[in-house]
């Protein structure tokens, strides 16, 4: 009997194994992941906690050899699927990308969004980049405007203060009271500016002239506009707008020397530039002007002398603007200056300064009970331009609670509207000397979007660009030397708003999810905190507003007041789920770095640097996919049908060759950074030639091209002169195309199978 029953165990056993077998091969699994690097490669809890996560909503599609759909799905939140095709061969096509996504470049764990395959074979992964998430840097600069008192441009030609360090770099990687601080430009080359951009494609960078009370503008005055080549550091003026009259007065030369600049107390906010940014392709460049509350779009073009390389030969076109909407704050209050360019649109930051509210009779105003707001631009692919028509996408109100200025200043724990007088707005700093100033005002300055589509906010306290640190004020009779302290704040918002628009965080939670830690410390909307930005000593928050984000990292670096010591600024990293810090980094008040302790040539405590941003490199570019042998010469790749190994294709441009490549075992070719000197140019005219001799191809004809409509499946070549040929023009950073595919037939003439279908793939239109 126990024989008979091991018998039976084993056989059942056997038959599992079997069965399990089976299922299997009638499937197809895989995970479409963002691929950051853009190598084709998943990095999962990498070095320094870099991660590339899985992407949801794509969608997974499985087509027989007679192109009928046999399985379609989506991924999961992880980015997962399967589909249940059963046994043979099929063609998986991907779609449903999200705006400015493309397929990554070819690796490991990754081919095309197209591909054929066999069920049950090995894992069908996709990896998709969205351009300006690539950084291709393991530890790039950051970037930062710091600010030195004073004039830095003199009429004698001579000043001191211009010869002061204005914009540093320090890597991504520093931490601690020490970092490697680089001099990138000096006060008189450009003075003070707040905005930066990185012209990735040129290792270029854009700063905007910036009004900071103490502090003189560069050779462009409010509207300058300056390019900083980042390999020689050196700067110049790149073009300049009306952006008000120059509010400063009576600046002195001398970077040590205390001065009232009376003139330029108000006008912070009001003249001179706000934010910009570079459309993902580097072609236009935007610019908030709050002057005249205007955005401004100023086309990069380059005429460079014969043979001279175009990035060095950047200048402006014809600049146009467009109006940034009123949200409705009333008497022309509304303060616009944050900027950010994302998947396809241009958003823009701004709040209610409710300057226009009396002045009660004690040292105090009243909060400001305005909102802040963030509107999008829709942005046409081909110009960069702006459709007028913006769409409000966040409001929130600014009552509440955030966390003190100062500890233990209840008064300090709330924003005010924003203040015209020096001696009107100021609360003093519980117990400290009545020279010690703060008085919040709120200024979006910043926005950063997260990889997972939440949008990050940076807001900047106002008062700490109309101060300083040991100045005077603005009375003649006073001889008083002040100090403030400025904090800001740091919040989040998730993409879970109805028709596209989002919602701010509350008590720590962003769209339902569980709040962090720092979700019930009272301070911020709905009585907590997402990120936990309290100062180690005496501040309740510790913004200046500038961010920037490293995609991979989970982090995001925000500019702050005491990272680590007193009387210094740095940047903070946070994490982006956990909300607590991660590490900072400091500028130290010692020697002749950024920040002193012994006079008024450095800002203390008072919004001592600027924006924030990374110095990335461009994303590469990748062209190429199939040849294929067409068995029944429909143009068309079928899911039966199989790759011709071992053919030679070449690369030509403006009819020189530049590279040749041979088709793998599966008839994939690829021209890219690794095979063609100097990487594929953007924005460039090529052909992609294969020679009909080629033995491998004897008794082949070129199937007719384009005869599908979908450009991902259907063959591509017309005969020239012996060889089939594709021509095409690339795209910009990081738009591979996949789509350039090579049909060969050996039907006898007349008995192909000429077909014309509608689009496979109806979320890509047709020749793209």
């Amino acid at each position: 009997m126990k024989q008979y029953l091991f018998v039976w165990v084993w056989l059942c056993f056997g038959l599992c194994i079997v069965s399990g077998l089976s299922g299997r091969a009638q499937s197809i699994s895989g995970t479409v992941y963002r691929d950051f690097d853009s190598n084709g490669e998943r990095t999962q809890n990498g070095p320094g906690g870099y991660s590339e996560p899985g992407i949801a909503g794509v969608e997974v599609t499985a087509f027989n050899a007679a192109n009928a759909v046999v399985a379609s799905t989506t991924t999961s939140a992880a980015g997962t699927y399967t589909l249940n095709t059963g046994s043979g061969r099929f063609r998986v096509m991907f779609a449903g990308f999200q705006m400015g996504d493309y397929v990554s470049l070819r690796g490991t764990q990754n081919r095309t969004d197209v591909q054929f395959v066999t069920a049950g074979s090995a894992p069908v992964d996709l990896a998709l980049n969205y351009p300006a998430h690539y950084c291709g840097v393991p530890d790039p600069a950051l970037l930062v405007p710091c600010y030195v008192n004073g004039n830095p441009v003199s009429a004698s030609g001579v000043s001191a203060a211009g010869l002061r360090d204005v914009l540093v770099s320090v890597p991504y990687s520093a931490s601690g009271l020490t970092p490697p601080e680089t001099m990138v430009a000096k006060g008189a080359e450009i003075g003070s500016v707040y905005g930066l951009a990185v012209l990735r494609s040129a290792n270029k960078l854009f700063s905007a002239a910036f009004t900071k009370r103490h502090v003189g503008f560069g050779p462009g005055g409010p509207g300058g506009i300056y390019l900083t080549n980042l390999i020689t550091n050196t700067s110049s003026l790149f073009t300049t707008l009306n952006a008000g009259p120059d509010p400063h007065t009576n600046l002195p030369t001398d970077p040590n020397a205390a001065n009232r600049d009376e003139g330029a107390f108000d006008a912070v906010g009001k003249v001179g530039l706000g934010d910009i940014e570079l459309s993902d392709d580097n072609r236009m460049l935007y610019v908030v002007n709050l002057f005249d509350r205007r955005i401004y779009l100023i086309p990069l073009v380059s005429d460079p002398p014969a043979g001279a390389d175009p990035r060095d030969f950047i200048a402006p076109g014809t600049i146009t603007s467009v109006p940034v909407p009123d949200p409705g704050c009333g008497n022309g209050t509304y303060r616009p200056f944050a900027l950010k360019f994302w998947r396809g649109k241009l958003y823009v930051g701004m709040v209610c300064s409710n300057e226009n509210l009396p002045v009660q009779q004690s040292p105090y105003v009243l909060p400001a009970p305005g909102n802040a707001f963030v509107y999008a631009f829709d942005v046409a692919p081909a110009t960069n331009t702006l459709n007028p028509a913006a769409t409000q996408v966040l409001s929130f109100p600014l009552t509440y609670p955030k966390g003190a200025t100062v500890d233990g200043r209840p008064s300090l724990r709330q924003w005010y509207a924003w203040g015209s007088n020096f001696y009107n707005a100021p609360l003093g700093v519980p117990g400290r000397p009545a020279d010690d100033l703060a008085y919040p005002q709120p200024w979006l300055t910043d926005l950063e979007f997260d990889v997972d589509g939440a949008l990050i906010l940076g807001i900047r306290d106002r008062f700490g660009d109309q101060t300083g640190y040991q100045n005077l004020g603005t009375n003649p009779a006073d001889a008083a030397l002040y100090s403030s302290a400025a904090t800001g704040d740091l919040l989040r918002a998730g993409p879970c708003g109805p028709a596209g628009t989002y919602v701010l965080e509350s008590g720590g939670s962003v769209c339902g999810a569980a709040p962090t830690t720092a979700g019930t410390n009272g301070e911020g909307p709905g009585g907590g905190e997402f990120y936990d930005d309290n100062v180690f000593c005496c501040h309740g928050e510790s913004s200046y507003g500038g961010l920037a984000l490293l995609p991979g990292r989970g982090e995001v670096v925000n500019v702050s007041v005491e990272p680590l010591d007193l009387i210094s600024a740095g940047f903070r990293y946070f994490d982006n789920v956990t909300g607590v810090q991660r590490r900072a980094v400091e500028y130290r008040r010692t020697g002749t770095q950024i920040y002193r302790s012994d006079n008024a040539s450095t800002f203390g405590k008072a919004n001592g640097l600027g924006d924030v941003e990374l110095n990335c490199n461009a994303a590469p570019l990748q062209i190429g996919n199939r040849v294929w042998n067409d068995t029944n010469g429909n143009g068309r790749q079928d899911a039966d049908e199989t790759g011709i190994a071992s053919v030679t294709l070449s690369l030509y441009q403006n009819g020189f060759l530049v590279a040749s490549t041979q088709t793998d075992a599966e008839g994939e070719y690829y021209f890219g950074p690794t095979n063609v000197p100097g990487g594929v140019q953007f924005y460039t005219a090529y052909e992609i030639r294969i020679g009909l001799s080629a033995p491998v191809l004897a008794g082949r004809s070129v199937s007719v091209a384009n005869i599908v409509g979908d450009d991902w499946i259907d063959a591509d070549a017309t005969v020239a002169n012996g060889n089939a040929v594709v021509s095409f023009t690339t795209g910009s950073y990081g738009q591979n195309d996949f789509s350039i595919d090579f049909g060969f037939n050996t039907c006898p003439p007349q008995k192909c199978i000429p077909i014309t279908v509608t689009r496979i793939r109806p979320d890509r239109p047709a020749g793209n």
